[in-house]
């Protein structure tokens, strides 16, 4: 009856509803990012009002005709929709607000996934900009509100205040001394060399040259305008630039007045907010005052905007902050005192900016940060002790398509608590061991990039991983102690590279493995040992070029033929504790079997129709069951300096044994006095 009485309350534009808090988007961001949430047990009716803002809708009409008593608030702009601005006394009257949701119409078609090779894309400032917007004073001071999602739509700064950004810029240019009537030319597109982070969105002097020093190019569709750029403080100097006419010319007097912008003051003091969500709000700028005195929020996302920089102390208003997203953004640089006051943050998403290094000064102390994102950043070189004081953080995404990352020796050092790390093309030529130091408790390590070789004993240092992904690195070659130490191991994947062979007893030391990816790579044949003592529920050979002969007599067709998939398990009670939960099983697949190439009347056949076409009964079988003898941790300096011996050049290039320690150099000289 409730829900009933409820529904028949609503406008012609708008539906009335009770919604469960569990279908509350901001809520299931929530519950996505935080998995022992309160929230995932919550089953609260609300009273929830979503409107539809066509082009007829006036704010003052709708409003004045919704329910009192509304806890839930979805505005959706339609397309077409002419400018309307929502202020503060259109929700006076909704004291029992606890959450709005404002959905403005992309008109811009913005990207879903900002990147710095896109630049031209990320900030096209055409003049056409949101048509919905929100007063400077709408939600400031608010003290009922709890969850704010705000998408696609502009804030309107306050016009009492000018923000800092813009004071500095006019003492900038008045520090140029440069008269009234000087030209100015408003730049809209990003310099293709930025040297400088102020140089995009500020307006600098340009002085045409009448006679370019670069010949235009023929097949350009309209004429090009070559200005000579001068920046303020002498920053830069004779940067030659390219615009397109035409161009907006206007005198400095007018450049001031048109460019005294208010200060983003939209959400101070609402003291009692615990989520905001501001994506795609053409954000260019930071401030602190922007989220002054939010005491308890908890959640902040402000990404998909244009923020090049973000101030030191930049969320001090907000000391509860749990979770933090800045991604997809421009900032082009982070520093240690940007954060200051976050003590209690526990998610930081820095990915799809363009950030292009990690040092010891990029990141403060962070007492509680559990997982830390900084993937799809131009990313060059992470710097020794970058990660030293993150000794609470158990997961780590970093790496980008297009920048090729180089690792070094104590570029993790400190991450003592991390359990997965993720890392995006990987760039070197041997994968050496003293890339993982400094991680003892990491269960999980995928890679991606160009790495042909791996180093003996490359994982030694992280004895507890249990799944190890090498998809798609490039690989060429693997040493034979490669996986030394690995003996808790539960997933290989070495699946799409160029391996071409494998040394016998390569996964020797795999004694827990239960899944092993060997696919697509360029393998024609393995060792007929090469799976002795492993017991894997899953074996992929599928996608290799195989030479089929009797060697595959031992190959098993219930485990090269499977495939991994997850099953739900519902939990079918709405208002238990309990949740549901995600099942992996594998599964017969035919079509994963491995193939012959070769010999050619094989061809396409699977491998155990051409062993049985062969008639290999009378090869010997291998024993699954046989144990492979661990090399225990004592042994390992023995293996290094057998490999030593075993090369051209075992010791120093002098002869000597400096490089050796002395318990090596007493067990050296055992074995020369035996030959």
């Amino acid at each position: 009856a409730g829900a009933e009485e409820w529904s028949t309350k609503c406008t012609q534009d708008c539906t009335c509803q009770l919604l469960s808090m569990q279908d509350l988007s901001m809520i299931n961001w929530i519950k996505k990012h935080k998995k022992d949430s309160e929230y995932h047990h919550n089953h609260t009716k609300l009273r929830a009002v979503t409107c539809v803002l066509g082009n007829s809708v006036e704010l003052d009409d709708l409003f004045a005709t919704l329910p009192n008593d509304t806890q839930v608030l979805n505005l959706l702009e339609s397309p077409g929709s002419k400018s309307r601005t929502l202020m503060k006394h259109h929700i006076h009257n909704l004291q029992n607000l606890i959450a709005i949701e404002i959905q403005g119409y992309d008109r811009h078609h913005v990207y879903a996934n900002y990147n710095l090779r896109k630049s031209d894309d990320i900030i096209k400032h055409d003049g056409s900009q949101s048509s919905f917007k929100i007063n400077y004073d709408t939600f400031k001071d608010n003290s009922y509100l709890k969850y704010l999602s705000i998408n696609h739509v502009q804030l309107i700064p306050n016009p009492a205040e000018i923000s800092q950004s813009d004071e500095g810029l006019e003492k900038s240019l008045n520090r140029m001394k440069r008269s009234v009537a000087d030209p100015l030319l408003e730049l809209h597109t990003p310099l293709r060399q930025r040297k400088t982070r102020k140089m995009n969105e500020v307006k600098f002097r340009l002085d045409k040259i009448e006679k370019p020093l670069i010949r235009q190019k023929s097949n350009s569709r309209s004429p090009i305008n070559y200005y000579k750029l001068f920046i303020p403080e002498n920053e830069i100097s004779d940067v030659l630039i390219e615009m397109k006419s035409p161009v907006k010319i206007v005198s400095y007097e007018e450049y001031v007045k048109n460019n005294k912008t208010g200060k983003l003051q939209n959400f101070a003091n609402m003291r009692v907010l615990e989520f905001l969500e501001l994506h795609h709000c053409e954000l260019t700028e930071f401030n602190y005052d922007l989220l002054d005195n939010l005491t308890s929020l908890r959640y902040l996302l402000i990404g998909y905007n244009h923020i090049m920089s973000l101030p030191d102390f930049a969320f001090y208003g907000t000391p509860d902050l749990t979770h933090l997203d800045i991604g997809h953004n421009n900032i082009l640089d982070i520093k240690s005192e940007v954060f200051a006051g976050l003590l209690n943050l526990e998610y930081l998403d820095i990915r799809g900016n363009n950030v292009s290094h990690l040092s010891e000064l990029s990141l403060p102390p962070f007492p509680k940060l559990h997982i830390l994102d900084v993937r799809d950043n131009p990313v060059v070189h992470v710097f020794p002790n970058t990660f030293e004081l993150l000794n609470t953080t158990k997961v780590l995404h970093i790496g980008a398509r297009g920048t090729s990352l180089d690792v070094g020796t104590d570029s993790f050092t400190g991450l003592v608590s991390l359990e997965t790390l993720y890392i995006a093309n990987f760039t070197v030529p041997l994968f050496r061991q003293d890339v993982l130091s400094g991680m003892p408790s990491l269960t999980n390590l995928a890679i991606r990039g160009h790495i042909p070789q791996f180093e003996y004993d490359a994982f030694l240092l992280v004895p507890k991983l249990k799944k190890l992904i090498l998809k798609n690195c490039s690989i060429e070659k693997m040493s034979m102690d490669t996986f030394i130490g690995l003996e808790d191991l539960l997933l290989l994947d070495l699946s799409h590279n160029r391996l071409e062979s494998l040394p016998p007893g390569v996964f020797g030391p795999l004694a827990s493995l239960q899944e092993l990816h060997l696919d697509h790579n360029k393998f024609t044949t393995l060792p007929v040992d090469i799976f002795q003592g492993l017991v894997t529920k899953m074996t992929r050979l599928d996608g290799n070029p195989w030479n089929c002969d009797c060697n595959m007599v031992n190959w098993q067709a219930t485990t090269t033929n499977k495939i991994r998939f997850t099953h739900v398990v519902r939990c079918g009670k709405v208002d238990s504790k309990c949740k549901d939960r995600t099942d992996e099983k594998y599964g017969y697949d035919e079509s994963v079997a491995p193939k012959c190439v070769t010999p050619a009347t094989m061809h396409n056949m699977t491998v155990y129709q051409a062993v049985r076409q062969m008639n290999c009964s009378n090869i010997p079988s291998i024993s699954k069951t046989a144990k492979y003898k661990p090399i225990q941790q004592k042994e390992v300096g023995k293996s290094r300096l057998l490999s030593k011996l075993k090369s051209k050049d075992p010791l120093n290039e002098d002869g000597s044994m400096s490089s050796l320690s002395k318990k090596a150099q007493k067990w050296y000289k055992m074995k020369k006095g035996q030959k």
